[in-house]
């Protein structure tokens, strides 16, 4: 015992004595460390064997050997089960391993955790039960199937015990356990990813404000059921596109969340307005889409005036009564794409509301040339904007006191190098249509107030140019910039430039209407309100904007000397301006009767053909230069 380890005297010694104490040669084995001749501990296991009553030996029996390398060995394994142990047991995932019959063989708290059980259930009960309690033995063979092909990965829906569904994902890979085949396989609870990832697929394909599926989605439904269609054609796909009617006002008036909550009753009156295997998307903005699938024509234009139907009544926002009306277009497949179908639908949309508030319209091949037609002069447009392509002509607007040229209006023309003179009603809604109209508008103003310096030169005269510019103009903090950049202030106080605006564009954003026409009047610029009396106004407002000039329209002058509503609606007018210190223009003047009633009723000044069509500026010099006193025939005899 001399050269046994202090720490294993103990143990050793009581092997020992137990070895003496047994008459039967019971065998003890201990192990114990021994000092070598070098002084280093070795590690001994010793065999004691009792042949104390054996007639040859009559003592105790010892073998030992050297055990040293193996006790190194079985430490490093339980140091290393220690710390891999440890490491499973903090691990952020689930680590489970189970025998190809499903039994588990070790498991972590986390599996457990994610698992909703504890880790006495889960060695109870094979972990393929608790996964697939309806068929185990399918979920084993697809497991057994991964693992055989190394390292597999994939999820499967996991019918947690509170109740709810989670999604698991499982990292397979195979292994041996104690000299038999086992899986290993690493679990992570995604729901919440993939719930997040929903959600981002929904946001991605669905309308955030409205909830309704999106452009992309629409697009794509349309796709797949064109592609059905033409598997399996019943009927026809119709494609109807509502856009809003003055969606604009709401905003303007009553602010965007007002508007926000009223594209969101819309999309649920549109919702309940629809069959059931019909889909609604809003599209951007006012517009909407519905997609209908086996209909007929008229099938397809009884559900769209249904749709037109359910907006007419009013809507409520912040408790006031909200009335508005739609356009529709409808198109019709076979035999369009997605693409034109809705290029289709969009033209028929745009035909309904040049007929006003609350109409539709069928896609037809008189609109496909329309639309061909208008894409084609669209784009000679572009062209002859960036170029010398367009002019400005000019009609004169004479004082009917003395004859005296106090203005002209400059009309815009285009002579197209192919298809010849291009009227203005004809190029202008393109341009509308197509977002050209503030470089048109822009083109215009720039150009008459180049000539308007020249007419002053050449006539010795304060005479101002008028031109007309469009609704998506009048409230643009750009129009401001433009006009400012052109110096139009003259020294004289006469105005160079008179902006003339439609009753309808100056009503559609009143209040900004108001803030660019002060601005513009600041620099010199006044405005005048064309074709008064065909649209509609508030008086009220009207007497607040800074509008110098009201023009009355041709429709009005026409039947001056015939009609005496004609002459009462003219007089209305004149006395109404009088009333608010504006002057009076009238339009279309032909005829030597017309002039008189207009004289007599106390109109300032007028333009027509009775004094000349709209020229051009050259002409224009040459023919007032020959005029007695540069001044025009106003006799009424």
């Amino acid at each position: 015992m001399d050269f046994v380890h202090a720490d294993d005297v103990a143990s050793t010694l009581a092997t020992w004595q137990r070895v003496c104490g047994d008459p039967g040669e019971r065998r003890q084995q201990a192990v114990f460390r021994f000092a070598a001749a070098d002084d280093r501990w070795v590690s001994v296991e010793m065999t004691f064997t009792n042949r104390l009553e054996h007639p040859e030996i009559s003592g105790i029996v010892c073998n030992g050997r050297d055990v040293s390398e193996r006790i190194a060995a079985e430490a490093a394994v339980r140091a290393s089960e220690s710390r891999y142990r440890a490491i499973a047991e903090t691990a952020q995932e689930g680590i489970l391993v189970a025998d190809l019959t499903g039994r588990t063989l070790f498991a972590n708290q986390k599996a457990a955790d994610i698992l909703g059980v504890t880790l006495e259930i889960l060695h109870e009960t094979s972990a393929a039960r608790l996964l697939a309690p309806s068929d185990p033995s399918v979920l084993l063979a697809n497991i057994a199937n991964r693992a055989r092909r190394g390292s597999e990965i994939y999820e499967l829906s996991y019918g947690h015990p509170d109740g709810n569904s989670r999604s698991l994902r499982f990292s397979v890979s195979p292994m041996s356990e104690d000299g038999q085949a086992a899986t290993l396989a690493m679990i992570s609870d995604v729901t919440e990813v993939r719930a997040a990832e929903e959600q981002l697929r929904s946001r991605a394909l669905h309308d955030e404000l409205t909830g309704l599926p999106n452009r992309a989605l629409m697009v794509d439904r349309l796709e797949h059921v064109l592609a059905r269609h033409e598997r399996s054609p019943r009927g026809h796909v119709a494609v109807l596109l509502a856009d809003l009617d003055d969606f604009k006002l709401v905003n303007d008036s009553w602010g965007h969340a007002a508007g926000d909550e009223l594209l969101r009753q819309v999309a649920h009156r549109l919702s309940t307005a629809i069959r059931a295997v019909d889909t609604v998307a809003r599209f951007g903005g006012d517009e909407f889409v519905i997609l209908c699938e086996h209909v007929s024509d008229e099938e397809a234009q009884a559900i769209a005036a249904r749709v037109l139907g359910v907006l007419s009544e009013p809507f409520t926002i912040e408790s006031h009564p909200i009335y508005v009306a739609a356009s529709i277009g409808i198109a019709l497949a076979p035999p369009h794409d997605a693409a034109t179908l809705l290029q289709y639908a969009d033209t028929a949309m745009y035909s309904a509301k040049n007929r006003g508030p609350g109409h539709l319209q069928l896609f037809d091949v008189a609109l496909a040339e329309n639309a061909a037609e208008r894409l084609t002069l669209g784009n000679d447009l572009r062209v002859a904007l960036d170029g010398d392509g367009l002019q400005l002509h000019y009609q004169p607007v004479v004082a009917l006191a003395t004859g005296e040229l106090v203005g002209v209006e400059g009309l815009a023309r285009w002579r197209h190098p192919v298809r010849g003179n291009v009227p203005p009603s004809t190029f202008v809604p393109i341009a509308e249509r197509l977002g050209l109209a503030p470089a048109l508008d822009r083109w215009a103003i720039k150009t008459g107030v180049t000539d308007a310096r020249r007419l002053r030169k050449a006539l010795d005269s304060r005479l101002h140019v008028a031109v007309n510019i469009s609704a998506a103009n009048v409230a643009d903090g750009a129009l401001e910039q433009y006009v400012n950049s052109l110096d139009v202030r003259v020294a004289d106080d006469q105005p160079l430039l008179v902006l003339e605006i439609t009753e309808n564009a100056l009503m559609q954003n009143p209040a900004g209407a108001k803030a660019t026409l002060e601005a513009l009047h600041d620099m010199g610029v006044e405005a005048a309100i064309d074709d008064f009396g065909t649209g509609y106004s508030s008086l009220a407002y009207l007497s607040r904007l800074p509008v110098q000039t009201l023009k009355i329209d041709r429709s009005f002058v026409s039947d001056l000397d015939v009609d005496p509503h004609a002459r009462g609606i003219a007089a209305a007018i004149i006395d109404l301006a009088r009333t608010l210190g504006l002057r009076t223009i009238a339009e279309g003047v032909e005829t030597v009767a017309q002039l008189r009633v207009l004289t007599e009723l106390g109109c300032w000044a007028a333009q027509g053909f009775l004094w000349s069509p709209a020229v051009p500026l050259d002409a224009l010099v040459a023919m007032v230069s020959d005029l007695p006193d540069q001044r025009f025939d106003i006799a009424c005899d």
